[in-house]
């Protein structure tokens, strides 16, 4: 009736009706607050994290992973 409310990059495509442009509307918020999500999320891990990450490896954990590699 009205054509698809978007185009392939989430763009009005200037036939779709209201209701499908609050539609695509909608949808695009949701994708902006995913991604705002996923931001905070990894620099909330990142910061909590960080000072693990920067740890060495204790030398009995690379001899277990040494061990597991000769095996297979």
């Amino acid at each position: 009736m009205f054509g698809a409310a978007v185009t392939e990059r989430g763009e009005p495509d200037g036939k779709a009706g209201p209701r499908s442009l609050i539609r695509a509307s909608a949808e695009g918020n949701r994708a902006s607050d995913d991604r705002l999500f996923d931001l905070w999320l990894e620099q909330r891990l990142r910061a909590a994290f960080e000072d693990v990450s920067r740890e060495p490896i204790p030398s009995e954990l690379i001899a277990l992973i040494e061990s597991h590699r000769r095996k297979h």
